[in-house]
């Protein structure tokens, strides 16, 4: 259940963060320019080959626990600084941030495999069901922030959530499974 969940809080920062880029890059960064606008989106590009890199970034830890702990600790980080950060500077955030999502959820997927006594149809589906669960609350009620309160506090609840995360992979790190 740790691990779903700490699957919940990755995607629900995740939709969260791109469902409200568009406003963000318009309405805290004045980005207007679809060429502009576009440079920002290479970062899910180039983040999305964090995936890649899993195996062996994963290969230096001793722990997959440990390995997700600083996973989110860097992509609870990433979202802490969004606020303050220049238009290149919140590139390179969120660069890192979108590689922060991959490596999770490339690392968790076949964890939650690996650990589980379930069949694999059971294990995926619960899986996908808190995957797809944070997405659709993570596309909704960091909105309603941003909308009433503005990019910090956006950012403020999504970092909370994160933290979530993060916290349920580290107690994990106690008394590992794998």
């Amino acid at each position: 259940m740790r691990l779903y969940s700490s699957v919940f809080c990755m995607f629900f920062c995740f939709a969260g963060l791109l469902n409200f880029l568009p406003f963000i890059l318009k309405y805290d960064f004045n980005l207007t320019d679809p060429s502009k606008v576009g440079w920002v989106y290479t970062g899910y590009l180039v983040g999305a080959l964090g995936s890649i890199v899993t195996p062996w970034l994963q290969s230096k830890f001793h722990s997959t626990w440990r390995f997700l702990a600083v996973m989110f600790f860097i992509y609870a980080t990433t979202i802490a600084l969004l606020p303050v950060a220049s238009v290149f500077f919140f590139v390179v955030l969120f660069t890192l941030f979108c590689a922060c999502m991959f490596v999770i959820h490339s690392t968790a997927a076949p964890l939650a495999n690996s650990i589980s006594q379930a069949p694999a149809t059971v294990t995926n589906g619960a899986y996908v069901s808190f995957y797809y669960s944070g997405g659709v609350l993570g596309s909704y009620l960091p909105g309603l922030i941003y909308e009433q309160a503005g990019i910090t506090w956006f950012c403020a609840s999504l970092f909370t959530v994160c933290t979530a995360g993060l916290v349920l992979s580290l107690r994990n790190t106690v008394n590992p499974e794998r």
